[in-house]
């Protein structure tokens, strides 16, 4: 139905239009969206998880509130973050790879003990190759976080992004199980989580901004999130009291 036959209908044809089209609109307002997602959710339980995001307090908060501030010698903090010798896995490239802080640092930034196979694992570029890179120069990149950007893109983005998720969901349950006020189970949050990684977490952020600012990006280019076996949380679907819907990635992307 164009504009021109809309013109064309007499008063009665187009009274019974729009009645139309105003009840099809109150039947999808009454549709109760909220139930018919936790039915198909219910149905595929198992097959999927719920995914974690942080709330909008999270967001305001920012990262110092979230994990609390970094040390001021940056480079020596990092290094003791990355000092443990216990082993994880963790997927990169289609390849299960099991590691440890401590060997993925040294691989980053050999030491006085030399490279631990540096240019076999990481394809012969090394830090002070990076630290010239035009980006580099451009965002006036510090060598802690280039290594921040360089530990983060390895193995140890499970480490990272564990932290981060683990302290939201422990937020979460403080709420709830404790009734905390938001702001008590942020700080109670944190304080169980400890310092490890905060001072890397933090060059990690610093770096994304600053790249953020010089990186120009393709003329029509789009950037996807893709995510695949998760449930959407209520928080996609119910607008909170300032009518807002969605949801805060905690771990970086």
């Amino acid at each position: 139905l164009d504009l021109k036959s809309m013109k064309a209908m007499d008063d009665a044809k187009k009274s019974m239009l729009i009645s139309r089209v105003n009840s099809t609109l109150a039947g999808l307002k009454s549709i109760d969206h909220h139930h018919m997602f936790k039915a198909a959710e219910a149905e595929g339980k198992g097959k999927f998880v719920d995914m974690a995001l942080g709330p909008l307090e999270a967001f305001f908060v920012g990262l110092d509130g979230m994990i609390g501030l970094p040390k001021a010698k940056v480079l020596e903090t990092m290094r003791q973050e990355h000092n443990s010798p216990e082993t994880f896995k963790a997927h990169n490239q289609g390849m299960s790879i099991e590691t440890s802080p401590v060997v993925e640092w040294e691989r980053v930034l050999p030491d006085i003990n030399g490279p631990l196979s540096n240019k076999d694992f990481y394809g012969a570029v090394m830090c002070d190759d990076f630290m010239q890179h035009k980006l580099t120069k451009a965002a006036g990149l510090t060598k802690p976080e280039v290594l921040a950007l360089r530990l983060y893109t390895g193995p140890l983005y499970v480490k990272y992004n564990t932290k981060l998720r683990d302290l939201l969901k422990r937020f979460y349950e403080l709420q709830e199980q404790d009734q905390m006020s938001q702001d008590e189970a942020m700080i109670k949050a944190r304080q169980e989580s400890g310092d490890r990684f905060v001072t890397t977490i933090h060059a990690i952020a610093s770096a994304l901004i600053k790249l953020a600012k010089v990186s120009p990006l393709p003329p029509g280019g789009k950037v996807y999130r893709g995510l695949s076996g998760m449930n959407v949380p209520d928080c996609f679907r119910r607008p909170d009291k300032y009518g807002c819907r969605g949801g805060g990635g905690i771990g970086f992307m």
